[in-house]
């Protein structure tokens, strides 16, 4: 079934105009919902690190299990 319906939307990546063809569409392109995919993905990632990283103590001197997996995450470095 085609539909008929046209709504003009302002797309949620790039802030162009353009029309949709259903009431849930939010990007005016396959390319502007791959970069919001990707931008979401990677503040998720970035979220979920920093939590970790927050969750260390470095004045901590034991080397058990939670202080290794600290000493991991603070190593990563983001380019």
């Amino acid at each position: 079934m085609s539909s008929n319906i046209k709504i003009e939307r302002i797309c949620e990546w790039c802030g162009n105009r353009f029309m949709a063809q259903t009431t849930v569409t939010r990007f005016c392109s396959k390319r502007c919902a791959e970069h919001s995919y990707k931008e979401r993905m990677r503040q998720k990632k970035m979220a979920l690190s920093n939590q970790e990283t927050s969750q260390c103590n470095p004045d901590r001197k034991s080397r058990d299990k939670d202080q290794k997996k600290c000493d991991a995450a603070n190593s990563i470095t983001l380019k």
